[in-house]
């Protein structure tokens, strides 16, 4: 799961600096009232005792000790007459010196709009810097003083949780201190110190937490208050009304809740069981990226729960996520103990042909071919792979015209099979067919991207990338194609390093952005297929 990098949203209270430093912030003392008269700087400096004239001078020079000192003095009036802009300066001059106590009294002006324009952000930035600059002498004084600030408890949460200010990102330490924000009556920690909770496995608090949150308006947090009713790892258990409360989201378009939805249909957990309706609501959320939407359709595909069986759109789910789950996940399901995932036996004997196939062991492949057709595999898959081998280029008995008419019906019923023929063909390996037999490439593509086929919208722009199929090059349609598939969860690993290019680059009419092209990257790690053939076990035949 996915976390904000900042979890709440600073308000600026109106409690002022409770503990000061050696010399720290105090609360202004009330100025004098005045006669009406003003006071000329002559009469102010015939005022001003030896000390004050001593500390002018010593800051005058650039010591930062005075110059926070002086600061103070003008900032409570105590010795000088108050003024708030000067005392300003003096702490921004002593905290360019990276003097800590005075960027702590500057964050103090800035928090209230004390001689400087109130912003919460930047004070909350600068008691940040202070840490930094202070250590642990500064973070202990703030963690005093926060008992009763809700701005400083929020702000040492966001310090743990991000690493900030000289600190060790700590979740736990950051979700301490949200709690305390929320025990002083800060209602926007509720949320995100419930997140925190979640995040560190404190399920019981989580919970509790989300159902305040929802209970004071908060809808997303019903999200997670419902989930934790349907799996009763907080402690309250309520499957309907989890349901209830995650269905609302579902049909909202998250796809988290589409995910879950999907699941409890499959099973009937909250909810009457419907194992069509639970493959829909997983197709749905498999579409818009959920990773393990897609691993659990991959799941129904492979042994027809919900959907008709078809072998090969189980394993495009499955190579999908396969970028992005742990070896142990796969090893576990591809490489079961006697009389586990008997009904999985069609499948991984699939993925052993495909694996074979990839391996171009034209024999092995044959064998698995035929095994799949004696288990009598609603897709037929057997001959598929029979089709795929006679269209293979290193197959020294390659039969293009024979593989052609073999796979041709599949073409009509599968997505991928289309895809994978106008594939070869845009990489040549369909040359041999007769005019009459070769497939309009760009017009299949663009219909299998209407369909919501991602991976037709990542070989388009491919094909206009590099001008193939009589097109001329067009980087603008090839980045809006690999923008579509990226949006369909359906761009290769090679298209996706190409767009995470333009975006590094600003190419192609995109404006530079460094944090979507890391965000792709990191996405499209590895390229996904050898990945998952290579922890299919090898056929061993009987």
């Amino acid at each position: 799961m996915k976390f904000r990098t900042i979890l709440y949203v600073l308000a600026v209270s109106s409690m002022a600096l409770a503990v000061g430093l050696e010399a720290g912030a105090a609360k202004p003392r009330k100025p004098k009232p005045t006669t009406g008269q003003q006071t000329t700087p002559q009469q102010a400096a015939q005022r001003l005792s030896p000390e004050m004239i001593k500390l002018y001078e010593q800051a005058h020079t650039g010591n930062p000790a005075a110059q926070n000192e002086l600061g103070l003095r003008l900032l409570q009036g105590n010795g000088v007459q108050q003024n708030d802009t000067l005392a300003c300066r003096f702490f921004g001059q002593a905290a360019k010196q990276k003097y800590p106590r005075a960027i702590v009294n500057l964050a103090y002006c800035v928090r209230h709009g004390r001689g400087i324009a109130k912003d919460s952000i930047q004070a909350r930035d600068l008691y940040v810097n202070a840490m930094g600059q202070g250590g642990d002498s500064i973070v202990n004084v703030l963690d005093k003083a926060s008992r009763n600030d809700i701005f400083l408890a929020k702000t040492l949460a966001y310090a743990y949780l991000n690493g900030k200010g000289g600190l060790k990102c700590n979740p736990g330490a950051a979700k301490a201190y949200l709690k305390r924000a929320v025990d002083l009556g800060d209602s926007e920690s509720i949320y995100p110190y419930a997140e925190l909770c979640m995040r560190t496995r404190d399920n019981v608090s989580a919970q509790k937490a989300f159902r305040q949150a929802y209970e004071a308006g908060n809808q997303m947090a019903g999200y997670w208050y419902g989930r934790y009713l349907l799996n009763g790892e907080g402690g309250e258990t309520d499957p309907a009304k989890g349901f209830a409360l995650v269905r609302e989201h579902a049909l909202q378009g998250l796809p988290g809740a589409m995910e879950i939805v999907g699941m409890c249909l499959l099973h009937g957990n909250g909810t009457e069981k419907n194992a069509e309706k639970g493959a829909e609501w997983l197709a749905k959320a498999a579409q818009a990226g959920n990773l393990v939407a897609q691993w659990e359709l991959a799941e129904c595909l492979a042994t027809g729960n919900g959907v008709p069986q078809n072998l090969l759109q189980a394993f495009r789910w499955m190579d999908r996520e396969a970028m992005h789950s742990s070896e142990n996940r796969f090893k576990n399901f591809l490489n079961p103990k006697d009389g586990d995932n008997a009904e999985f036996k069609a499948y991984i004997l699939f993925l052993q042909g495909l694996k074979a196939l990839d391996g171009r062991d034209f024999t092995t492949v044959g064998k698995v071919a035929k095994e799949l057709t004696k288990l009598k595999v609603p897709g037929n898959e057997g001959k598929l792979l029979e089709a795929l081998v006679l269209l293979d280029a290193d197959n020294p008995k390659r039969n293009v015209k024979k593989g052609f008419k073999a796979i041709e019906p599949f073409m009509a019923t599968d997505q991928l099979v289309l895809f994978i023929v106008n594939k070869m063909q845009v990489a040549g390996e369909l040359a041999d067919l007769d005019q009459a037999s070769r497939r309009k490439v760009v017009n299949d593509l663009e219909k299998l991207g209407e369909q919501g086929f991602g991976p037709a919208y990542s070989l388009l722009g491919d094909i206009y990338h590099n001008g193939l199929e009589g097109l001329q090059e067009n980087d603008i349609k090839a980045i809006n194609n690999w923008r579509k598939a990226a949006e369909l969860d359906g761009l290769s690993y090679n298209s996706a390093q190409m767009l995470a290019q333009c975006y590094e680059n600003g190419l192609g009419g995109l404006k530079k952005n460094p944090e979507t092209a890391k965000k792709l990257r990191n996405s499209h790690r590895i390229q996904a297929t050898p990945k998952l053939l290579e922890l299919v076990p090898a056929y061993q035949s009987k």
